[in-house]
């Protein structure tokens, strides 16, 4: 099976605004990687049912999201020589247990196994986007997006967002999480508020790269 097929077989990872050579390069980083994750933000709209109760109209809506590619109940990523070439269902129910409880610790809170998992984030708006994926670009190692952390300590990069915006929503406790989560390429919507806060960016970073921060 080629590469395309290999990868369209990964189903649940919204791949829109990356082509297949993005893609073939991300995977297979990710393969290589210890937690064998990727994260993105998923793009749909308000369902029907969401807004018969809350009212509005028919909107985009992000959230984050993890995939991965290591802890998959029903297929696995096959490797060819550190190319990604094809994924293949599981060859039985006693795989697919153990694979499941693998794929489970990395959900589970280990000292109380009850505990609930963390929720995904939901954005507010596009400068919500706009803001973290910043934040994720700036702690990335190296840094994403032509920038270079220049900053000091956390409370350094909150006070540069709430210069900003003093009403966002930011603590050291999410920057920590923000850094932990790898930023995939070209996920920030190219609106009015995105525009805004990239100008602001550019008051520090004048060489921001705009072409891998902003959505095709």
């Amino acid at each position: 099976m080629s590469k395309e097929a290999g990868i369209k077989a990964t189903t649940g990872f919204q791949s829109r605004n990356l082509n297949m050579t993005d893609m073939d390069n991300l995977f297979e980083s990710v393969i290589l990687s210890d937690n064998k994750t990727v994260d993105f933000i998923e793009q749909r709209l308000r369902s029907a049912l969401d807004i018969v109760k809350e009212g509005g109209h028919v909107t985009m809506t992000y959230s984050d999201k993890t995939f991965r590619l290591q802890y998959d109940n029903r297929r696995i990523i096959q490797q060819d020589g550190g190319t990604l070439f094809d994924s293949l269902p599981v060859t039985n129910y006693e795989m697919c247990k153990k694979l499941r409880f693998l794929g489970s610790l990395s959900k589970t809170k280990h000292y109380y196994k009850y505990d609930s998992t963390s929720k995904s984030y939901k954005y507010r708006n596009t400068k919500s986007i706009a803001i973290r994926s910043f934040i994720r670009g700036l702690l990335a190692s190296p840094p994403k997006f032509n920038l270079c952390n220049d900053f000091t300590s956390y409370q350094e990069i909150i006070d540069f967002i709430r210069v900003y915006d003093p009403s966002f929503k930011i603590t050291k406790a999410m920057i920590s999480n923000l850094k932990n989560r790898n930023p995939i390429p070209q996920l920030v919507p190219r609106d009015d508020e995105t525009l805004a806060f990239v100008e602001y960016i550019k008051g520090r970073y004048p060489l921001f790269d705009e072409s891998s921060y902003f959505m095709k």
